[in-house]
């Protein structure tokens, strides 16, 4: 289980690196962590399937949705519905497809009802209060504080037995890692601080993975009110210490 650990982190720090350095900064972070993030499932996994075959497919599709979603936002910051609309549609559609084959088998009318909107509310609010505390993080410190995120998430999946899901929590960490070492090489205003649609739709896409087919505990939803405080803390204690 060690190699997709292994490749699928390689393979997403690379990209990252190569998207961030050879834009020189100028294109959106979020699209090289979404980029990179899909490299890595598909070292994983392979490319997705064509229909959908297996729902962490559909993992793959979010990273890149929600890179091309903040592409608007950097290029109109001012601009609120290119800052609202992605963030206000994509988390349900996201637990619409992850949850689909509960949804078809499993729940009621009522419970997919209620799981879409609780559970699309609840990741709304997550990628909200991660983009918020982002526009206020101390320059380059915050992308190591939602690398540090990533890299919990990871943890939290392998400890729970969910391996392969924790290699791509991984690959999104390396990614987000290797943005944070371009804005600190590269200068914080180089790389865009707009880029936390993505990181944050894929934690919480990865944690419904986990929750829904690989029967990882329900106190780990406490990751949600975690992961932003844990982002935070790291941005701060890194703002201190420079």
């Amino acid at each position: 289980m060690f190699t997709p650990f292994l490749y699928g982190t390689l393979a997403a720090a690379a990209v990252a690196g190569i998207v961030l350095l050879a834009a020189r900064g100028r294109a959106p972070s979020a699209v090289a962590v979404g980029m990179a993030y899909a490299a890595g499932q598909a070292t994983v996994f392979g490319w997705p399937s064509y229909p959908i075959a297996d729902t962490t497919h559909w993992l793959f599709w979010t990273g890149v949705a929600a890179a091309a979603a903040e592409v608007p936002e950097c290029a109109w910051p001012a601009s609120k519905p290119a800052r609202w609309i992605p963030r206000l549609v994509l988390p349900p559609l996201v637990v619409f497809l992850s949850a689909r084959p509960r949804i078809q088998w499993a729940w009621t009318t009522g419970e997919a009802v209620a799981a879409v909107a609780g559970l699309g509310a609840a990741m709304a609010v997550f990628s909200l209060a991660v983009s918020s505390l982002e526009r206020r993080g101390p320059g380059a410190a915050f992308p190591f504080g939602l690398a540090a995120a990533a890299g919990a998430l990871a943890a939290l999946l392998a400890g729970t037995g969910s391996l392969l899901l924790a290699a791509l929590a991984a690959g999104l960490a390396a990614a987000l890692g290797v943005r944070w070492a371009a804005a600190r090489w590269l200068g914080p205003g180089r790389v865009p601080r707009t880029g936390a649609l993505a990181p944050s739709l894929l934690l919480g896409a990865l944690w419904l993975h986990g929750r829904l087919y690989a029967e990882t505990p329900a106190w780990t939803g406490a990751f949600f009110a975690a992961a932003p405080a844990l982002a935070l803390w790291v941005a701060w204690r890194a703002g201190r210490q420079r």
